[in-house]
């Protein structure tokens, strides 16, 4: 993760951010999580190796005018969807309880539109090697703290919907929590749970991360639950279950920029050095 402050050298809009490896030359896959033009922006940079306890050095150029974006977070990340291609290719819809509700896509985001009774599944396979993994969604939900009968869950290591490991929002009960849960076999187990007042129609950026038994939950990079439990090794899919209870039809869920990266138990933390000048025989654009 690389906060990048505007000084003027590069585009307003940060288009033309590029990352290389230490040789100078070989290209690093990218994402722009965040900008806000002519202020500072938030780049994600895949680094093939970083050793423990050394330093890696990367480097960052920019200062074409003409560039375009080069951000793909499918190259950056083991897993990886912003909903900007207008469909859901590679996710699978499994509902239960009901036959209503409903998935799409609109301006870049999968909208999940519940149903009474309804419990909707949403989940893509991820790679079937990464069983320790940090996992993030940024997610947004209609008349949260008003409906207490609806759960925003992220499902993760599932082998299908009847087996998997979630975290999120719980709003069945007369205060909103934030829960850790499990279905084995098709049965609901609580985990843990800790309070936590949502608001309506606001972003929330979600993370779980796993790490052999152990699980935690942030809601906007705070650490809400931390807990651990051996049911599931494995399983190769990640999503989102929602259970909508009873209400309405005009209930949503909104998801975008869902993505998967390899845990570190100590995360890179990163300094920017000073800048200089380049001169090179050829653009790269």
């Amino acid at each position: 993760r690389v906060p990048v402050v505007y000084t003027g050298h590069t585009q307003t809009d940060f288009d033309d951010v590029r990352f290389t490896s230490s040789n100078g030359t070989t290209p690093l896959d990218y994402w722009l999580e965040t900008k806000t033009n002519g202020v500072s922006a938030v780049f994600w940079v895949e680094i093939p190796t970083i050793t423990a306890s050394t330093t890696t050095t990367i480097y960052m150029y920019y200062g074409n005018g003409s560039a375009s974006s080069a951000s793909n977070g499918t190259n950056t990340f083991d897993t990886f969807d912003d909903f900007d291609d207008g469909d859901y290719t590679g996710w699978t819809v499994s509902k239960e309880g009901s036959s209503g509700g409903a998935v799409t896509i609109t301006n870049g985001q999968a909208v999940l539109t519940g149903a009474s009774s309804l419990m909707l599944h949403f989940l893509k396979d991820s790679p079937t090697n990464l069983q320790n993994f940090v996992f993030e969604v940024d997610t947004k939900a209609t008349d949260v703290s008003a409906n207490n009968q609806m759960q925003i869950g992220m499902s993760f290591r599932a082998a299908d919907i009847n087996n998997l490991y979630t975290t999120g929002f719980d709003l069945w009960e007369s205060a909103d929590t934030v829960v850790a849960g499990k279905r084995v076999g098709g049965s609901w187990t609580q985990i843990t749970n800790a309070s936590f007042a949502s608001v309506s129609e606001t972003t929330y950026k979600l993370k779980a991360t796993i790490n052999s038994t152990a699980i935690k939950f942030f809601v906007d990079d705070v650490q809400r639950i931390s807990t651990t439990d051996s049911s599931i090794s494995a399983g190769g899919k990640i999503g989102f279950n929602m259970d909508f209870g009873n209400s309405g039809a005009t209930d949503t869920v909104t998801l975008d920029n869902v993505r998967v990266r390899k845990f570190a138990s100590t995360e890179p933390t990163v300094t920017v050095g000073s800048e200089s000048a380049f001169v090179a025989e050829s653009t790269i654009s």
